[in-house]
Formats: structure tokens, C-alpha cells, sequence
């Protein structure tokens, strides 16, 4: 479902207004698309954090 809404080539808020009939499900989309895209644009950020976090469990187990 992510890379649907990423990788998309139209402009997803006129998408779902035209091909969504119902209003809560336009927002409810709508609010998804914008977490995926902010997900998407944070995501080096949060791999580095991820793996700084847990690194020293990580060397640890790894021998």
C-alpha cells in the first residue's frame, strides 16, 4: 500500500476526490497518503536511528 501511494504518479488529494465517492474514506486516504509520504521522506533518518539505537545489542550478538 505504500509504494501504491509513493510511487504514484498523479496527485493523489484530486485522485481521491474524483474516484472516491465517500467523504470519510477521502479523508481517511487522504491522512494516509500523508503519513506514507512523511514516512518516506524520514526514512534514512529513522533507518540511522534504528540501528544507533540497537547497535550495541547488535556487536554483542553478532560474535
Amino acid at each position: 500500500m505504500i509504494d501504491v501511494f509513493v510511487n504514484s504518479e498523479c496527485e493523489m488529494d484530486e485522485y481521491f476526490e474524483e474516484n472516491i465517492q465517500n467523504k470519510a474514506h477521502q479523508i481517511i486516504y487522504s491522512n494516509l497518503y500523508r503519513k506514507f509520504k512523511e514516512l518516506e521522506q524520514n526514512k534514512a533518518q529513522f533507518k540511522d536511528m534504528s540501528e544507533n539505537t540497537y547497535k550495541d545489542a547488535i556487536d554483542k550478538y553478532r560474535d
